[in-house]
């Protein structure tokens, strides 16, 4: 190492060569060696600030102790030597100089070299990918000089920050930032050509994390301060919809692609954000039709329909009107209002009940309706609160009534199925109105609840149409089928399977339910009796449902029966393997070794119903 530093005189040259080779550890003792005038501690701390490597920052400190107090300059360049520190060692002695040698200088502490000190500390963290403590010194620091006229964001790393909570999905840290960021600059631009530290390709780099993590706060902080900036206060007129020609290309010039305009769109609506969804939509779509440009109202109108359904209102009953045995919700008939409008204008663009189903089940679930138990339910949760250690932690989806799923209740679905149904006959809306509705409250009960709840929904129509049948459409069939798979209602199934294959026929899905069904206690009679007429349905073909069902089965429970057993070694071709049966006889009986328990009273009672619904 002698040898080393003897090849460096020790002079300034010397000490810049030494910084230029990425020798740090000679140059840093050739400054510890050499006595240095003002003059050259300020060419030495240029030289720092302009090395790109952590390494100079200790050196920058050495030299800005022994200069500081005869230029003041050096300070400025011996903080900006640090932009690159990524040692925790180093920054604290940095801070132990400032405590104990500049603090308290007025023409220090009154200049920007202070802001600059404290955002060492966020670039110091962020080197270290530390983005909660950069995060905090950021805000920290922000706050302090935003009391000052200086514009804190183009004073610290904002944009370095911004990366850093960008690399680690921080969505909360960077909707902060933008937020802070934009209050500021709206505070103190005082004119249109002064550019934000915000750039666009940063704009977008949060734009895609937004669309990626599905973050509507952050996706709404992009909307509000970037996207839609220019409307904020005016919003968008009618003639701007109609006549402005540069409207669309607007969002363009922005960098959002119309595949990015449904990806927020699909964010804003999902979380039930009905002003800024229309407002897109309005923006966006609206004026592409009327430049010609292809457009899909029916798109529009799901994205639309979404936000309203979505929109939940009150999470709590009690933040709902207390009368509860009088209070009315109207937002399903809100959502069938907008239902109805569109299927009477679009009748070149039919809605499927798959595309609205899911937010729809979102809309029954938070639907608020009276029924004697809430009363007591809310007085025991009360109860409940006068000793905190009988509380319990609920997700949020349970608490949207007392009874967490309101439409297990059967009273309740009833009026709901009645109310509504009455409702969109009384605007007298296209019968597809009723159909889309009924669908999606059958979907809702398939999926939230059981075959008893399909059976009181369609008792219910019975009572409002003598032939409610005509509301029903291939896809209602398909979700009581659907249903009626996870029952085990073997007398049920058999009727509705006479029943539905003297009309249609029967699909692989359909074959594949009523199997499922069946498939409780002694099931030999009636797994024949189906598969006799799937195959000769379908020529000996079997779907890969109903094989995969059939496989699963235990063998030692088909091998006890040597029809059952042949079917399920001749599932690739059945044709001719199955004689034709006679009508499957159901008993109570069970099969040794098969632990699904058939309920032979449940069956009876509900194909009474089942009997008098589909006769």
């Amino acid at each position: 190492m002698y040898r080393l530093i003897r090849r460096y005189s020790t002079n300034v040259h010397s000490i810049k060569s030494a910084m230029i080779s990425k020798d740090f550890k000679v140059a840093a003792e050739l400054v510890t060696k050499s006595v240095l005038s003002t003059t050259e501690c300020t060419s030495l701390l240029k030289q720092c600030r302009d090395t790109n490597d952590s390494a100079v920052a200790s050196i920058a400190l050495e030299l800005g102790k022994r200069s500081f107090k005869k230029n003041h300059q050096n300070t400025y360049f011996m903080l900006m030597s640090f932009i690159n520190c990524n040692d925790l060692g180093t920054l604290r002695n940095l801070k132990q100089f400032w405590d104990k040698s500049v603090r308290g200088n007025w023409k220090i502490e009154s200049s920007p070299i202070k802001a600059l000190y404290y955002s060492i500390f966020v670039h110091t963290y962020s080197n270290l990918n530390q983005p909660v403590l950069a995060l905090e010194w950021y805000v920290r620091t922000f706050l302090s000089i935003s009391k000052t006229n200086e514009i804190a964001s183009s004073r610290l790393p904002t944009v370095k920050l911004l990366c850093l909570l960008l690399d680690v999905r921080d969505c909360d840290g960077v909707s902060q930032v933008l937020n802070m960021v934009h209050e500021e600059e709206t505070k103190k631009h005082t004119n249109s050509t002064q550019t934000s530290v915000v750039t666009k390709a940063t704009w977008l780099n949060c734009l895609s994390m937004a669309a990626e993590e599905n973050n509507y706060e952050l996706m709404r902080t992009i909307y509000d301060l970037y996207l839609m900036k220019d409307f904020k206060n005016e919003g968008i007129s009618d003639t701007d919809i109609l006549f402005r020609s540069g409207l669309s290309e607007y969002l363009e010039n922005k960098g959002v692609t119309k595949q990015s305009v449904d990806i927020i769109l699909g964010i804003l609506a999902s979380n039930g954000d009905i002003e800024r969804t229309l407002e897109l939509i309005e923006f966006y779509h609206t004026h592409s039709v009327f430049k010609g440009e292809s457009a899909s109202p029916g798109e529009s109108f799901i994205f639309a329909l979404e936000a309203f359904c979505m929109e939940t209102g009150p999470s709590d009953w009690e933040d709902a009107p207390k009368d509860y045995e009088n209070y009315h919700d109207t937002s399903v008939e809100k959502i069938l209002d907008l239902i109805g409008i569109y299927t009477a204008r679009s009748v070149d663009s039919k809605l499927d009940y798959k595309d609205i189903s899911n937010f729809m089940s979102n809309k029954f679930t938070h639907f608020k309706a009276y029924d004697h138990h809430i009363e007591a339910k809310l007085q025991q949760k009360e109860s409940f609160r006068l000793h905190k250690e009988l509380e319990l932690v609920q997700h949020p989806s349970v608490q949207t009534s007392p009874f967490g799923n309101i439409m297990a209740n059967m009273n309740i679905l009833k009026s709901f199925v009645s109310s509504h149904v009455k409702f969109v006959q009384s605007r007298e809306y296209p019968a597809e109105t009723v159909t889309l509705f009924i669908n999606c409250v059958l979907n809702h009960i398939n999926v939230t609840s059981n075959f008893s709840g399909i059976i009181q929904a369609l008792i219910e129509l019975q009572n409002l149409n003598a032939n409610f049948s005509e509301w029903l459409d291939q896809d209602s069939y398909d979700i009581i089928l659907n249903s009626l798979a996870q029952s085990g209602l073997k007398m049920v199934s058999l009727h509705l399977f006479k029943y539905l294959r003297s009309r249609t026929k029967l699909t692989h899905e359909h074959y594949a339910c009523f199997i499922s069904s069946i498939l409780r206690g002694d099931f030999h009679s009636q797994l024949h009796y189906y598969m006799y007429y799937y195959s000769k349905d379908y020529d000996g073909h079997i779907g890969p449902k109903t094989k995969h069902l059939l496989e699963s089965l235990p063998a030692t429970v088909t091998k006890e029966n040597s029809d059952t057993e042949r079917i399920i070694m001749n599932l690739d071709n059945l044709y001719f393997t199955i004689p034709e049966p006679d009508d499957p006889k159901t008993t109570k009986s069970s099969l040794p070794g098969f632990n699904r328990t058939y309920h032979f009273e449940y069956d009876s009672r509900d194909l009474s119903y089942i009997s008098y619904l589909f006769k």
